[in-house]
């Protein structure tokens, strides 16, 4: 009998060095709430599409629907009039080399190459924590093996490279494939990660994949944090279209750096 830490180290392991993964999430994040859907690759390249299609801010429905893009290297925000734009320009763009502050650096970094690195997937595995296997349960009609434990998000952030009191999206793996769209910036009211949060995981009992996660904040905790993510494909091919380019306009570093708080 394997013990649930190794089995779900090893799962995480090789759900991390998949090419690409593609399904929905829910998030609340003190007073938001939403859902949407992505598509994301981290072989050859990294891309990724992320969407929010129903938003509650304080309890006021929003009709907002934003959208986050990450292509050749560039970031492309719409965030639907939650941010007074132009029109015509309504997609902030911005290179990841741009992004300020350490986790601007940790971003970039990710980006060029290190989300695939083995000693960054240990890393990140390795925050894994005091592992105790539920049960077993069905995800999507798919046999699943529940289980939850302790996730160390500053141990994480380390071993991306980023600070132990910087932003990140609580993810099972380094990919953009495995973060929650709704984390970090794209979700109105978002702040920072806590530095350890409770964690729920569902490995499919065939291809030892992770199926569906979720992290939710200590019950006492200030902010209420919950993120849960459902993987309905693995390593399909994912097609990430920029906007047009006349449909774009430069996003300000400095200005960025003030949002994020960086």
């Amino acid at each position: 009998m394997v013990d649930p830490t190794t089995a779900l180290h090893k799962a995480l392991t090789k759900t991390a060095q998949t090419s690409s993964s593609a399904g929905h999430f829910d998030f609340v994040c003190g007073g938001s709430t939403g859902s949407g859907r992505y598509s994301a690759q981290s072989k050859p390249s990294v891309k990724m599409d992320a969407r929010i299609s129903d938003l509650n801010v304080n309890g006021e429905a929003k009709p907002n629907k934003p959208h986050l893009i990450l292509d050749n290297n560039v970031i492309y925000a719409n965030t639907d009039g939650l941010v007074k734009t132009d029109p015509k320009t309504p997609w902030f763009k911005i290179g990841v080399d741009q992004l300020p502050g350490p986790n601007g650096r940790m971003i970039a970094s990710l980006v060029h190459g290190k989300i695939n690195d083995p000693a960054t997937i240990k890393g990140v595995v390795d925050a894994y924590q005091d592992v105790k296997k539920v049960g077993e349960e069905s995800v999507n009609g798919i046999k699943t093996t529940h289980y939850t434990g302790t996730y160390d998000a500053a141990k994480a952030r380390a071993a991306l490279g980023g600070t132990t009191g910087g932003m990140t999206s609580p993810s099972p793996m380094t990919s953009p494939h495995h973060r929650s769209p709704g984390g970090e910036t794209t979700s109105p009211g978002a702040g920072r990660t806590p530095s350890n949060l409770l964690f729920d995981i569902w490995v499919d009992n065939k291809d030892s994949l992770v199926r569906k996660s979720q992290y939710r904040s200590e019950p006492d905790a200030k902010t209420k944090l919950d993120i849960t993510s459902t993987v309905t494909n693995y390593n399909q091919p994912v097609t990430v279209s920029a906007p047009p380019p006349n449909q774009t306009k430069q996003l300000d570093p400095h200005l960025l750096e003030k949002w994020s708080g960086s």
